[in-house]
């Protein structure tokens, strides 16, 4: 979700990830931030996009431009249900299982359970 003009008295960060309980991420980027005069003083404005995801903020930084297209496009109405939430979360714990054997395998490791 896009939103232009956005002020804080804070200079904010050109990224923002917050992990709710729920296993899913609040991710905000932000451009375009310059310094700005308002009525409580100075402050900064600046163009803020919002959505949500379950990938890890690393992944976001390294495709940061694909991530800004998809967070401008992103609606509220388009969150994730719980359900998908856990179908998503149980899938990247499995491939982490296999990288996990994998890396285990390679090394000789002989892993428990």
């Amino acid at each position: 979700m896009f939103t232009s003009n956005v002020q804080s008295n804070t200079r904010p960060g050109a990224l923002a990830y917050y992990i709710l309980a729920s296993g899913i991420a609040e991710v905000y980027l932000r451009e375009n931030i310059h310094e700005t005069e308002n009525e409580e003083g100075p402050g900064y404005e600046y163009d803020e996009i919002y959505f949500q995801a379950t990938e890890s903020r690393e992944d976001i930084e390294a495709n940061i431009d694909a991530w800004r297209e998809y967070g401008a496009e992103w609606e509220s109405e388009n969150a994730l249900s719980q359900a998908d939430i856990i179908a998503k979360l149980q899938a990247k714990a499995e491939q982490n299982r296999s990288d996990i054997d994998y890396i285990a395998a390679m090394a000789d490791i002989e892993l428990e359970g």
